[in-house]
């Protein structure tokens, strides 16, 4: 059983790290560069921030 002062400590590094992910697609996506890479980025935000609220809230 995970006790609450972690699952709020999971929930915050869940939440900075989807929403830092998200903009660094956000940030990038007009560079012609590497295109295909800077899905993978957003991708993993979402999934990140999903999971963090689901943390929080469960």
């Amino acid at each position: 059983m995970i006790n609450m002062e972690n699952k709020y400590f999971l929930a915050a590094v869940l939440l900075i790290m989807g929403i830092y992910d998200m903009s660094f697609y956000y940030n990038r996506r007009h560079q012609p560069n590497n295109q295909r890479g800077l899905k993978a980025y957003l991708i993993l935000g979402i999934i990140l921030f999903i999971g963090g609220f689901y943390a929080l809230f469960r």
